[in-house]
Formats: C-alpha cells, sequence, structure tokens
C-alpha cells in the first residue's frame, strides 16, 4: 500500500517537472561583456537525478544494515559547462562534473567508512573538457570552410567528437553510451 501511495503521490506531482530543461532557463546564464554581445560568458547547469527503489536479495546489507529493500535519492550525472568567447576568434570552455552520488554510496575509490563526508563520501569532481579554441578562418570568411585549432583536456572518445553520447540529450534515459561510427 505504501508503495501505490508513492506511486500516485509522483504521479500527481510529475506535471509541474521537467526532464528535459525548463522553459525558464532558455539558453542558461549569458553574462555579456561588451555591449554588442559578441563577447559574453555562458553557464549550463544539469542532473540527471534519481529516486529509486530496490528489492535486496536476502542477507543484502546497506549501510552495514541488513535489509530487504532499499531507497535511495541522489544525482546520477550533475554537471556545469562555463565557456567565454574572449573573442571573436578565442574561446575557453570547461565542463566539470560528478557522478553517482547518494545518501548511502559515491565518492571516490578507497572512501569507505564514516567520517568528513559520511558513509563512504568523497567529493570526486572531475573535469571532463577544460580547453582553449581559436578560429583561424571563421565561418563565412572563406565560403564553405571554415577552421579553428584547439588544445587541452578533452571527453572525446571514440573515432570522432561527433561519435559522442551527450548526457545533456540522455536526462530521462540511463543510457549505457556507446559509441557509433556515423558518416
Amino acid at each position: 500500500m505504501k508503495k501505490l501511495l508513492t506511486l500516485i503521490g509522483l504521479t500527481l506531482i510529475s506535471n509541474s517537472l521537467y526532464s528535459q530543461g525548463s522553459p525558464d532557463y532558455g539558453s542558461g546564464l549569458k553574462i555579456n561583456l561588451n555591449q554588442q554581445g559578441d563577447k559574453y560568458i555562458r553557464f549550463i547547469l544539469w542532473d540527471q537525478f534519481w529516486l529509486r527503489n530496490t528489492d535486496m536479495n536476502p542477507g543484502s546489507m546497506v549501510g552495514g544494515e541488513p535489509t530487504d529493500n532499499s531507497w535511495s535519492l541522489g544525482n546520477r550525472r550533475l554537471r556545469a559547462l562555463a565557456y567565454a568567447q574572449i573573442s571573436k576568434r578565442y574561446m575557453i570552455l570547461a565542463h566539470f562534473g560528478i557522478n553517482n552520488q547518494t545518501f548511502i554510496n559515491g565518492g571516490g575509490s578507497g572512501t569507505s567508512g564514516t567520517g568528513g563526508y559520511g558513509n563512504g563520501k568523497k567529493p570526486q569532481m572531475f573535469f571532463h573538457d577544460a580547453w582553449n579554441e581559436y578560429a583561424v578562418v571563421l565561418p563565412g570568411e572563406a565560403g564553405k570552410f571554415s577552421l579553428s585549432l584547439g588544445a587541452g583536456l578533452h571527453y572525446y572518445m571514440g573515432l570522432s567528437r561527433m561519435t559522442m553520447g551527450s548526457t545533456l540529450n540522455f536526462l530521462t534515459v540511463d543510457s549505457p553510451i556507446f559509441y557509433m561510427a556515423f558518416n
């Protein structure tokens, strides 16, 4: 009965929730650095929030306590992206985040027991991307041709950056995010 009431309650409040972005958020927070708006800093935040209930096998332990059922609230993927268009040709980008943080697990490896971070907790924020980009040939300067050079830490995996899965577009699905070669 308790599970049924919880399901009904979540269904009733789901009308006011947004799974793929809120219309109030728009394109993120943008701070213009000049009056023309072509030099700016932009911030984008997203979170894949989990509410889970798991029926456990006999003899299962959660937090050192035997249990047959487990609830957890947590951040599956919490991300922040910031980039600055310093000039017409130069951009800096930083993308960082944290994965799998709940009340009972998560954090960096080797963090067991209790302590300042609680039960097995240690913040493990990490950079996915941190890079600079310089546009040698701007789009439109030489017809359809453009050329940008950049360097830094890239989160790209697979054959090319176009094969990379996006956590921002998979917020409602816990996709394994595998890589496919596209033409």
